[in-house]
């Protein structure tokens, strides 16, 4: 069993107590006392160096939550989602493609008629000579095969703005479910968070509640026994002393 010394003049001339000693009389190194560090709403929290109060009790920091006093997400909490744009700027440029197509197409259809026109008058002359009636078969011949092949064009060119359009509005549509599941996403995650804070601040709250109503007995417990020792008779060793 450890040898402790209880007599008051053992102490030193700084009111220091003696070093404690075990069984074989060997100095008792005690530990420097480790400061323990506790979290409160990710802010390292030192009881040693935290602020006290007047009566030299610390006191714990505020409550650092992520909403505003109106229970609102602060700004820098928040999740903002993305948003894809319709394909209004996609089925622009695929229009004015579409429409380079069927310009070119009508101009091929065009220039194939000329040159089949002036191919059949060349042969007709190769044959024995042309005619004015030779002649103008073949000028309305390229003009008609000029006029099918721009209608060809013109209509291939409307099937494609029709698809164009189509798929624009299928592009439209998944952009809409991406956006609006974004939203629904970060809405979520933005009640999720604010809800959790606010039970955080009322399990907060119901602490120092507890704290104070723990502090508030203990010195009403202390006034009550320093009232009472003060009221009773004091004994002939008091008086001494005294």
């Amino acid at each position: 069993m450890g040898v402790f010394s209880n007599d008051v003049n053992a102490m030193g001339a700084t009111g220091a107590p003696p070093p404690k000693v075990d069984q074989f009389g060997q100095t008792v190194v005690v530990p420097e006392k480790k400061r323990s560090m506790y979290t409160q709403v990710g802010q390292a929290f030192d009881p040693y160096a935290a602020d006290k109060d007047a009566s030299g009790v610390p006191v714990m920091p505020g409550f650092q939550g992520v909403v505003d006093t109106s229970g609102n997400l602060k700004e820098q909490y928040r999740m903002t989602p993305g948003q894809l744009g319709n394909a209004t700027p996609w089925m622009n440029i695929m229009n004015q493609q579409n429409q380079m197509m069927t310009n070119q197409g009508v101009s091929d259809a065009q220039q194939m008629g000329i040159t089949g026109a002036n191919t059949q008058i060349s042969q007709l002359a190769q044959g024995g000579g042309i005619n004015l009636g030779g002649r103008e078969r073949a000028a309305k011949a390229g003009a008609r095969n000029a006029m099918f092949g721009g209608q060809q064009a013109r209509a291939a060119g409307a099937g494609r703005a029709m698809d164009i359009g189509i798929k624009g509005e299928e592009l439209n549509r998944a952009a809409d479910q991406f956006n609006i599941g974004n939203q629904m996403d970060a809405t979520k995650f933005n009640t999720g968070l604010a809800v959790g804070d606010i039970g955080a601040l009322n399990q907060y709250n119901l602490g120092m509640y507890d704290t104070n109503v723990g502090q508030y007995g203990s010195a009403e417990a202390h006034r009550v026994q320093m009232a009472a020792n003060a009221s009773r008779p004091k004994s002939i060793w008091e008086r001494m002393f005294s």
